[in-house]
């Protein structure tokens, strides 16, 4: 079954979080349990919707609050500063023709300041 809602920080509705809990036998499907303990159970994304994951049940799953969703989490947000990171653009001083350095990068004009007219 396919659910959709608008916005990537909506929450996950009522009755999909529901009918996803009890699909997963309300038990963490990272650990089993076995790490979670009697912490809350979350509904989340496998795929984060920002990595291209769907709001379809099967990209949704139970995970306890603590440890394995604050580490799936704290993983998504590193993966997310590494992308960022690498699709920054850097933007160089222009260049003027028959110059080899950027006005004022030249080493003789290291030292001058501009000054405004006036």
């Amino acid at each position: 079954m396919t659910t959709s809602w608008s916005g990537t920080r909506q929450p996950i509705p009522k009755a999909t979080r529901k009918r996803i809990l009890q699909r997963d036998d309300y038990r963490c499907q990272l650990c089993q349990g076995t790490r979670c303990g009697n912490h809350p159970l979350h509904v989340d994304h496998r795929v984060p919707v920002a990595e291209g994951g769907t709001h379809d049940d099967t990209n949704l799953w139970a995970l306890g609050a603590y440890p394995c969703h604050a580490e799936k989490t704290r993983a998504e947000q590193a993966r997310g500063r590494a992308r960022r990171a690498t699709t920054r653009i850097t933007v160089r001083p222009a260049t003027v023709p028959g110059r080899s350095q950027p006005r004022g990068q030249h080493p003789k004009h290291r030292h001058r300041r501009h000054r405004g007219h006036g």
